[in-house]
């Protein structure tokens, strides 16, 4: 069964490496491929479930003419769309058991990309071919006379590591990582950055915005500069994440539309913690718009919190209020929604969803009023005595976005800084932020 567009994407998304600290800093069997070579287009990456082949020497009562490879069916009709075809030829590569025939044949079909635990052919034709492939080595001999097939879509033992048919591969220029499918939700949740060829000086908690996940906007593009200041970095996902779910059952959604403020500062708590047990006491705090508001909650409740930038965090306080002045969360609306709301609740349906007007969201009825009296992040402003940086863009309302108000309240020294033609999601922004981000923390927390 091939990957979901959305799990497809978010994989793309990753690195090998981030893939790999995730599942070990769960504690999960390390399954990496070794020693394969990548045969593909610079930066590719690779993702699918497997198709497994498995291939064993001719058979000695075989003659010389019996053409007993006998795999090219697999590779150009069996393999289907968003697999991966994993083909164990034990790791012998005195002949070549792919070629570009091969990947032509795989492409049309929608596969993914070739594992090959033996050689190939053709290398540098393959390489222009915009279809990865990764082998143990390459042979001008072909395979057809000293191989054959005999299992398809069987458990196979490579490396150390068994790949099972329908397993997660992944691969990128630094390695292969097999995933089982039933592992998926937990490697999804985050991702675990950590700076390479040089000492890790602390680590980031970057907290998405609601309805945003761990693998879009800052929480994507900051990692990288991040990591080559040194520090390591968690993006994770919380219960505000995406609108709306589903993965195990329809019967349990999640996301932004279902989250309670009480859900989201708990989330981040856990995330805390897991970076306490990996010797990370006091991280650095990033979040953007709701991840903001967060943080700001709960750098006052951990003031041992060295440093903490704030993306367009929003105002929290009384959303009626704020509402009126914004138009979002239901705008001029506000108070019938809350009447709405307050009645589905007491009729035993605050889990079901309702749609606010001038803003492209639903929310269950139990979230929405949950929503409507949240802590004011320039009233807990008075409680921060970290350094901060407060960025907003100046195509957001500053009401919803109370920049200079959270410096004048704050504890500590915090740096406003307005960027030109931004709007929430730094759209086109993405190198100044990281360029205000990098520049800051070199500043405050570095130096």
């Amino acid at each position: 069964m091939a990957l979901s567009d959305k799990d497809h994407d978010i994989f793309m998304g990753l690195q090998s490496g981030n893939i790999s600290d995730a599942m070990e800093g769960m504690g999960l069997t390390r399954s990496v491929l070794h020693g394969y070579t990548y045969l593909g287009t610079p930066g590719g990456r690779m993702v699918g479930t497997a198709y497994t082949v498995r291939q064993a020497p001719k058979h000695a009562t075989a003659t010389r003419t019996d053409p007993l490879v006998s795999h090219a069916k697999v590779f150009g009709g069996l393999a289907s769309s968003g697999e991966v075809i994993i083909v164990d030829a034990g790791g012998r590569i005195d002949s070549g058991t792919w070629g570009e025939n091969h990947c032509m044949r795989a492409k049309p079909n929608g596969v993914q990309g070739a594992v090959i635990n033996g050689a190939t052919r053709d290398a540098h034709e393959i390489k222009s071919l915009d279809f990865p492939v990764f082998c143990k080595g390459v042979s001008p001999v072909k395979s057809l006379w000293d191989l054959e097939t005999v299992g398809h879509n069987e458990p196979l033992s490579m490396d150390g590591v068994q790949v099972r048919a329908g397993d997660i591969v992944f691969g990128d220029e630094t390695g292969i990582i097999i995933v089982p499918p039933e592992l998926m939700d937990k490697i999804l949740a985050g991702a675990w950055y950590i700076p390479e060829g040089k000492d890790i000086i602390g680590a980031v908690m970057l907290c998405h915005g609601n309805t945003m996940n761990f693998y879009t906007g800052a929480p994507r593009f900051l990692p990288p500069v991040l990591t080559k200041l040194g520090f390591a970095c968690l993006a994770f996902n919380r219960h505000g994440h995406d609108i709306l779910a589903i993965r195990n059952s329809k019967e349990n959604p999640v996301g932004a539309a279902f989250q309670t403020t009480e859900e989201a500062i708990a989330d981040n708590e856990a995330a805390a913690g897991w970076l306490r047990e990996k010797g990370f006491d006091a991280p650095v705090l990033i979040g953007h718009s709701n991840g903001g508001f967060l943080a700001v909650q709960h750098a006052a409740r951990h003031p041992e919190t060295p440093a903490m930038i704030l993306l367009s965090a929003h105002a929290g306080g009384d959303r009626e209020k704020r509402a009126k002045l914004t138009g979002f969360q239901g705008g001029e609306k506000t108070l019938a929604l809350i009447a709405k709301a307050e009645k589905m609740i007491a009729e035993g349906r605050g889990d079901d969803l309702m749609m606010l007007p001038a803003w492209i969201f639903v929310t269950s009825a139990k979230s929405y009023i949950d929503r409507q009296s949240l802590p004011d992040t320039v009233e807990t402003a008075s409680k921060i005595s970290c350094p901060v940086l407060y960025v907003r863009g100046d195509l957001e309302l500053q009401a919803s976005y109370p920049a200079e108000d959270f410096a004048a309240n704050c504890a500590g020294p915090c740096d406003v800084e307005i960027v030109a033609q931004c709007d929430h999601f730094y759209n086109g922004c993405e190198d100044v932020i990281i360029d205000l981000v990098s520049s800051w923390l070199k500043k405050t927390v570095i130096s």
